[in-house]
């Protein structure tokens, strides 16, 4: 069987976690290894993903030593849904606090200048 492997990055604008890890990974860029098999029984080139392999940031009280998490190619992209859908419901509350701020300071200018004569 012929198979490959190919390096990508990903970016995670939120702390995520993943399945079978027990704790929370902070937000970053992660370097992953994508492993892909091809499928020999087909009459054209088809390739599976195997596995996903993760490399965590390296620990600084551990100099040289490098750890990996791997997992199905489901779980990373149900993580980055989960980190796309939490970044924009944070965008979401953000823009909507800002047109509250400036809603807020159009009706007290509108306040201060009522009963002033309008300029001509």
């Amino acid at each position: 069987m012929t198979s490959r492997i190919f390096q990508k990055n990903v970016t995670f604008v939120r702390p995520f976690w993943l399945c079978g890890y027990n704790s929370v990974l902070p937000a970053g860029t992660y370097r992953i290894d994508i492993e892909e098999q091809q499928v020999e029984s087909l009459s054209f080139v088809v390739f599976l993903r195997k596995q996903i392999t993760l490399y965590l940031p390296n620990d600084p009280s551990q100099p040289g030593i490098t750890e990996m998490l791997n997992f199905a190619a489901s779980e990373l992209a149900a993580a980055l849904v989960r980190d796309q859908r939490a970044n924009r419901a944070a965008t979401f509350k953000r823009q909507k606090k800002d047109r509250q701020a400036v809603n807020y300071r159009a009706a007290i200018a509108r306040a201060e200048n009522e009963g002033m004569p309008q300029p001509r």
